[in-house]
């Protein structure tokens, strides 16, 4: 009864004159709305999750642990055998609560059965905007689905071939490199060190580059990557760490801290690459000239073609969006892929010996595309590094309805 009455008096008092009052006053609204707004939503009580602090909820889990957040992940999937999760701030990056689903019937309910209920959402675009756009992993609904329409069409079987023809020229090109280097080794016997990471990711950036704009890079044979992988890379690091930032829409409007400041630097340096690339395609085209096998050149050729040309913002977010699926996934695949074959000899000495029986050895070896497609055996391995290592960890996906 004291503390209410002691309420009560402090509201009826008569705030003029005393300018102490109305700001504690001012600031106590404040707060009450800034709360209403922003608060954690409401979780089943039985939903088991990490320890929670009021009003931040689960927050400092995945902050103490973001640097290993995929394990931390799993970790708790195998602790809690169930679907588990936890309230969140409601405003920024955070979506007020998160509920991490890793049962087979739960994952194929939410992607499958029920696709259109389970969205990417706005905050996808907001977060990962710069290096995105409006691409297939940015958007939902029928913007979405004629995306996808537009992609199927052009990988075609023709494409893949094209794609294992410009892999196998790569790898030739990598083991170049590599016996060069021993070469020049001042001691053969106790060899170097070679960062298999970082030769993955300039493998892949050039590959998918060829693939995608029909430009080598020559990240393999270059001290230095290229600017625009460079750019590329770095931009992604940067949009990425907003969905941990509950203020970077304040952040990014302003041009508050150095990483958004950079961000606008680094989506300059990889529109002007991809916007010249582009230019240079549409040149060709429009004098006749053939172009090239490559995803661009098949986009540009069929705008042309049925007059239906797509817009050269649209052009470079599609193509954004390929290098990030196909660059990133890959080498981190790969990179897992040789941690693993370090420890197991035996699965090495059954790769080789598959090569050998299905694609020859020497100078008449076959890596042809259709013969690749005949090793059972490394089809497995690689089927196994997935699973036990998904380059993509998380799949966010935010509810429509309940």
């Amino acid at each position: 009864m004291f503390a209410a009455s002691k309420i009560l008096n402090f509201w009826d008092t008569d705030f003029s004159g005393t300018p102490g009052q109305v700001a504690v006053a001012i600031l106590i609204i404040s707060i009450s709305i800034f709360y209403s707004i922003t608060k954690p939503l409401p979780i089943p009580p039985d939903l088991p999750e990490p320890k929670r602090y009021p009003w931040i909820g689960y927050l400092w889990h995945p902050l103490k642990y973001w640097h290993i957040w995929p394990t931390e992940t799993t970790r708790l999937a195998k602790l809690y055998k169930r679907t588990w999760g936890g309230p969140l701030p409601n405003f920024g990056g955070l979506p007020g609560a998160y509920f991490y689903i890793h049962d087979e019937e739960n994952l194929r309910y939410i992607l499958q059965n029920k696709f259109n209920n389970y969205v990417k959402g706005d905050m996808w675009k907001k977060v990962l905007g710069e290096i995105l756009g409006v691409g297939i992993f940015a958007v939902d609904g029928e913007r979405w689905h004629v995306h996808r329409k537009l992609m199927s069409n052009m990988f075609s079987r023709n494409l893949l071939r094209h794609s294992a023809d410009v892999t196998r020229k790569k790898l030739s090109e990598l083991v170049y490199v590599f016996n060069k280097r021993i070469d020049e080794s001042d001691d053969a016997e106790e060899g170097f060190d070679i960062d298999l990471q970082d030769v993955f990711f300039r493998l892949t950036i050039d590959i998918t580059t060829i693939i995608t704009f029909g430009i080598d890079l020559c990240s393999i044979q270059r001290d230095q990557q290229h600017h625009f992988a460079l750019a590329f890379d770095e931009l992604s690091f940067l949009c990425q760490k907003r969905f941990l930032d509950p203020f970077f829409h304040v952040k990014k409007v302003l041009r508050l801290t150095r990483n958004e400041r950079r961000i606008r630097v680094l989506k300059e340096v990889v529109d002007e690459f991809a916007y010249d690339v582009i230019a240079r395609k549409r040149r060709l085209s429009s004098h006749g000239s053939p172009l090239g096998p490559d995803l661009l050149s098949r986009f540009v050729e069929h705008g042309r073609q049925t007059n239906e040309e797509i817009s050269d913002s649209e052009l470079r977010d599609v193509v954004m969006n390929v290098i990030l699926a196909g660059r990133d996934t890959t080498a981190c695949a790969l990179s897992w892929l040789f941690f693993e074959l370090t420890r197991k000899k035996d699965v090495v000495e059954k790769i080789i010996e598959e090569v050998e029986l299905v694609c020859g050895v020497g100078e008449n070896a076959d890596y042809s595309y259709d013969t690749m497609g005949k090793l059972k055996y490394c089809h497995c391995v690689a089927l196994e590094t997935l699973r036990l290592h998904p380059p993509v960890t998380n799949d966010p996906r935010y509810a429509v309805n309940r």
